[in-house]
């Protein structure tokens, strides 16, 4: 075997490390969008169950 088939020159591994940076940063943007939007869900009930009128309080209601 040659040495081009052995080892990759030094601009393959640069498009190779480019590739994968670029599809580390784009995991990593949806996994953060699926947390924020996992938080405004639950943060969403927390305040419909504070705003939410609960009769238990008023025994004349």
């Amino acid at each position: 075997m040659s040495d081009r088939t052995e080892q990759q020159s030094v601009g393959e591994l640069v498009d190779q490390a480019a590739e994968q940076a670029s599809h580390l940063v784009r995991d990593e943007i949806r996994l953060a969008t699926a947390e924020i939007k996992d938080s405004a869900r639950h943060a969403g009930s927390g305040a419909g169950l504070l705003g939410a009128p609960d009769s238990s309080w008023c025994w004349r209601c």
